[in-house]
């Protein structure tokens, strides 16, 4: 539904590119810029974008976002939910780049507004928004945020001082009090800014 505005998204741990498929078909003159950590998710993402005649107004990159940029270490778990989880940062694992969202530049590609992040980046969530404090300040997007029971403090102050709102995406968007709110594994949270 936010895809629906022209803009600029940004999808953090795009996986294999679900929400940056429906961000370029809802609107074809969105832009939609994908990270994602994992090789083998990237390129399936890729071939999902072609696929669907997508890659035109994408660009990927093949890293993980966080509070810095610099290297860290991806660790992947081949499980059962590997089709649905990627990896996260950890002290071990596959050397990666890793970029802070305000690190990115917009300019002289499109003539557009940032209007939304999706972040899902198993647990490391809240430090993607403290990499990103400059383009929130700026543009108030509207975001799509994994939240944990223990990321939800963060998450909250963080993103209240910008005077955001908080629902929960269930079978429909709930307004909820994130602080009193019980998550029992994780939830995704849309953030956006009150009127």
């Amino acid at each position: 539904k936010i895809t629906t505005n022209d803009g600029i998204f940004i999808d953090v741990g795009a996986h294999t590119g679900l929400y940056t498929i429906t961000g370029l078909l809802s609107n074809p003159k969105n832009f939609l810029i994908s990270i994602e950590p994992s090789f083998i998710n990237l390129g399936r993402m890729k071939s999902n974008l072609r696929l669907n005649n997508l890659l035109k107004n994408n660009s990927q990159f093949l890293g993980a976002a966080s509070n810095y940029s610099g290297t860290a270490y991806l660790t992947t778990h081949y499980d059962t939910t590997f089709m649905s989880k990627g990896g996260k940062i950890s002290s071990s694992g596959e050397k990666i780049n890793v970029i802070k969202l305000d690190d990115i530049s917009i300019s002289g590609k499109v003539d557009k507004e940032i209007k939304g992040i999706k972040i899902d980046t198993e647990g490391e969530d809240h430090k993607v928004l403290f990499g990103a404090e400059e383009l929130i300040k700026k543009f108030k997007p509207d975001i799509i945020i994994e939240t944990r029971e223990f990321n939800k403090i963060k998450i909250f102050e963080f993103l209240s001082q910008f005077n955001y709102s908080f629902s929960i995406i269930l079978d429909k968007v709930i307004p909820i009090d994130l602080i009193n709110y019980k998550i029992n594994n994780s939830a995704n949270i849309y953030a956006s800014v009150k009127n």
